[in-house]
């Protein structure tokens, strides 16, 4: 078989790759905290006695046994997807329990499955008084869970709820007639983002060592204000389009080396 059939092919099947975490981009364009994904080609050198393609269950790479052993012929690899961490834009909010991260930090929340991590700063209050994510999960501060209806602080009005530029969460007590600070969030950054493993909504989980696990003290909260997705909607368009195109031209080489196998196959006989 033409051995140009599998080149293009593996480049096909890249693209299709590729084209899922675009789309998947795009539709969370409006996305509170979201951080776009990507995906890098490279090239892959078969070797003499096992060489390897991307499977075509856009999966992961699997052996493949190939009839020829030119180590120069290279096949279009899927590399690891990866996310920018790069910052959304900030948009006004003037709700005191949106939240918006200016720097490198993450929101640790607590759930049934471990902590995680968040960008996502649209924060509600739970019946228990509790700051909480729109899933219920509970905002960690350096204490724990961050309660702001204590018995001394009595029927609160969330506009008297502030939170400073380093997270510290301060309400205003009708018994001591003061604002008393609560605790403070607990801003966590990391020594390799990339190994934070995206979970559903807008949650990380972190595969790294505990210990790479830092305070974001450089991080500042901005409260009334939350942080959109950093997707780039007419850069994402663009890319879309250039994938489809791309996938198209792929195909119809594959056909056309298909073609060509068939034509030699054909003579083959005639002369046979």
């Amino acid at each position: 078989m033409n051995k140009g059939i599998y080149i293009a092919a593996s480049a096909s099947v890249a693209s299709e790759r590729k084209f899922d975490i675009v789309a998947n981009n795009l539709a969370n364009k409006e996305t509170v905290g979201y951080k776009r994904d990507d995906l890098a080609f490279t090239s892959l050198l078969p070797l003499t006695t096992k060489r390897y393609m991307p499977s075509f269950s856009k999966e992961s790479t699997n052996a493949w046994p190939y009839p020829y052993n030119e180590s120069q012929v290279r096949y279009v690899d899927l590399g690891r997807p990866f996310t920018d961490y790069e910052m959304g834009k900030l948009i006004p909010t003037d709700n005191p329990l949106d939240l918006a991260l200016l720097g490198d930090g993450f929101f640790s929340v607590a759930t049934p499955d471990g902590p995680r991590y968040t960008k996502s700063g649209n924060f509600t209050i739970d019946t228990q008084g509790r700051i909480v994510t729109q899933e219920g999960f509970p905002v960690l501060g350096v204490q724990g869970e961050i309660n702001v209806r204590t018995p001394s602080l009595g029927s609160m009005d969330l506009r008297n709820l502030i939170i400073s530029p380093e997270g510290r969460v301060f309400a205003e007590s009708e018994e001591q007639d003061a604002y008393i600070e609560l605790d403070q969030i607990n801003l966590v950054r990391f020594d390799d983002p990339q190994r934070l493993v995206k979970e559903p909504g807008t949650y990380f989980r972190y595969e790294g060592a505990p210990e790479a696990i830092r305070p974001a003290m450089e991080t500042q909260v901005g409260q009334g204000y939350l942080e959109s997705s950093n997707v780039d909607v007419l850069r994402t368009m663009v890319t879309m389009i250039d994938l489809l195109r791309g996938y198209e031209a792929y195909q119809k080489a594959v056909q056309a080396f298909d073609g060509i196998d068939g034509t030699a196959i054909e003579k083959v006989a005639r002369v046979g």
